[in-house]
């Protein structure tokens, strides 16, 4: 199983997000076309890849390859709320062409560690139910829940549920497999308020 490339941005809106993420859906699907009919050997940016930089008025770096194991097919746009979340399995997903497209498109900030915060009423409950989650859906054991305060820097991916007396944390690192809970465990947060910690 390959590793999880990912960027993510967090943008001002709930709008601003959706324009980004069907931006970043046209670009991956330009990028499943171009490679039905070019070959992409990972040394340079893919043409839709520049012509995406310039129609937004920026430069797309000659060294923002993106190099997946599957392709462009294996792109994945996903907009929870004021999150945007840009991965794939493989190698390279652009580097800092996608972080400079994130910033022509408005985002507050982009990273590719996710460090997710979520403030609920009860941050126990609502840990224990996407853990659940996860375990149901044949994650268990890919992730760590923490009770109080956590050094992130330690993870790839981490989400953050913080009540008014507790902090619970589910914590990811950078296996295989952990980065891929991560992923499933993105979508759950939809309607939530997210943000990057």
């Amino acid at each position: 199983m390959a590793h999880v490339v990912m960027h993510c941005a967090q943008f001002p809106s709930d709008e601003g997000a959706i324009a980004a993420a069907e931006a970043l859906e046209g670009l991956r699907a330009a990028l499943v076309k171009w490679e039905r009919d070019n070959h992409n050997d990972g040394t340079k940016p893919a043409a839709p890849c520049l012509e995406f930089a310039t129609r937004r008025s920026f430069i797309w770096p000659s060294d923002g390859v993106i190099s997946l194991k599957h392709g462009a097919d294996e792109i994945e746009v996903l907009q929870v709320d004021t999150l945007v979340f840009f991965y794939g399995g493989g190698f390279e997903l652009g580097g800092a062409g996608t972080e400079r497209a994130f910033e022509a498109m408005g985002a507050a900030r982009h990273v590719t560690g996710c460090h997710v915060v979520v403030e609920v009423g009860e941050a126990a409950a609502a840990a224990r139910e996407l853990a659940a989650f996860l375990d149901e859906e044949d994650f268990a054991g890919q992730y760590s829940l923490v009770e109080g305060d956590v050094k992130i820097e330690g993870f790839l991916h981490s989400i953050a549920f913080v009540g008014a007396a507790a902090r619970h944390t589910l914590c990811f690192d950078d296996s295989g497999v952990q980065d891929w809970a991560f992923v499933a465990a993105a979508p759950q947060l939809s309607g939530m308020g997210p943000r990057l910690r």
